[in-house]
């Protein structure tokens, strides 16, 4: 695929490249929609409870303040979570991304998951809300 680019609105545009595009086709065994079960999990005692929610930007889905306990190596504030129930097809593609970084070679994958944000698993943890405590899953 050839990428031919304008330097400017009334300049014609060159040839400055070149796009390859690969196709990868993975099949996933533990997933399935809208199920929770297969999914990796994360240790809550890695994290001190409860959890705090954040506001909303724009989508549906709650923000939560995560705070890793001392001794993780890594800063207090390192994780956000995200509430799973309304994140169903992003945790599907963190976790086959996070299946593929595991295997070795990646298929040729590596470099473009170095880009993906940082994701452990599921965390279910304790939220205090107006009606009491309640578990959420992120």
């Amino acid at each position: 695929l050839e990428l031919k680019l304008a330097s400017g609105p009334t300049c014609e545009p060159e040839l400055t490249g070149h796009v390859f595009v690969q196709a990868l086709m993975v099949q996933t065994s533990v997933l399935g929609r809208g199920k929770t079960p297969g999914l990796s999990r994360v240790d809550e005692g890695l994290f001190e409870g409860p959890i705090e929610r954040l506001g909303v930007s724009g989508g549906s889905a709650a923000f939560f303040k995560l705070h890793l306990k001392p001794g993780s190596g890594r800063p207090r504030d390192y994780f956000i979570g995200k509430d799973l129930s309304h994140a169903e097809d992003e945790v599907t593609f963190y976790e086959e991304a996070l299946a593929l970084k595991r295997q070795p070679g990646v298929a040729g994958l590596g470099p473009l998951l170095s880009y993906t944000l940082e994701y452990a698993g599921v965390l279910t943890n304790t939220e205090e809300t107006s009606a009491g405590e309640k578990k959420t899953e992120l």
